[in-house]
């Protein structure tokens, strides 16, 4: 199951941080306006980590995003590919 959630994946991360996301190079665009957004990201999420540690941020959480059951159902019903992975 977590293998098939993986494959249809999206770029993204579920964060929670004082840090300002919008505006980062490594973002595509965050959504959410809660402690926890969902941030699209055009780099590997080790890369928007790496670069918040470095840059003092405080990281409260930090997981890659993973589509539901019924998200992936979709996905492929639909002929949706799986994610991309960036370079």
């Amino acid at each position: 199951v977590r293998e098939m959630r993986e494959r249809y994946a999206e770029n993204a991360v579920l964060i929670e941080t004082d840090a300002k996301l919008e505006g980062r190079p490594e973002v595509e665009r965050a959504v959410g306006g809660g402690e926890r957004r969902k941030v699209f990201l055009r780099v590997a999420p080790e890369q928007l980590l790496a670069g918040l540690v470095r840059d003092g941020a405080t990281i409260r959480h930090f997981e890659r995003a993973l589509p539901s059951l019924n998200e992936v159902f979709i996905r492929a019903v639909q002929g949706g590919s799986a994610a991309r992975t960036p370079a």
